[in-house]
């Protein structure tokens, strides 16, 4: 196995993409993020519909929780992200790294919601880190 350097020393120029099932309100909440990253970042940022992810070696930036999103249910039957209808529960997001991925896949920062409607509070949030 390679490890891999924390996220915090990572450089980007592998590129970056979204995870986001493609449903309302996930695609605005994709959207919103994609327009603070590609303020960043001088490369375009795709959004992907998580059925057909192929991150190629990408960053991912994954939306919603293993109910909705094929790829946070991999990411979940392999215990590298546990987010759900019960975690972290409804009106509440969390906002965080996967400790190992998949292969062709970077580091994944997951942006996990227990309900669909909590996303654009979370995407908004990340939205403004960045843009910090």
């Amino acid at each position: 196995m390679n490890f891999r350097k924390p996220i915090h020393q990572t450089e980007l120029s592998s590129g970056v993409c979204i995870s986001a099932p493609d449903a309302e309100p996930y695609r605005a909440a994709a959207q919103r993020l994609q327009s603070a990253l590609q303020g960043v970042l001088s490369d375009n940022v795709e959004i992907i519909p998580d059925a057909r992810l192929d991150a190629g070696g990408r960053h991912v930036i994954a939306l919603g929780n293993m109910m909705h999103s094929a790829f946070l249910k991999t990411l979940y039957f392999r215990a590298y992200d546990l987010t759900d209808r019960v975690w972290p529960g409804p009106g509440g997001w969390a906002v965080r790294t996967a400790p190992h991925s998949l292969d062709e896949v970077g580091h994944v920062v997951v942006v996990g919601v227990s309900s669909a409607e909590d996303v654009t509070g979370a995407a908004d949030a990340l939205s403004n880190t960045i843009a910090e």
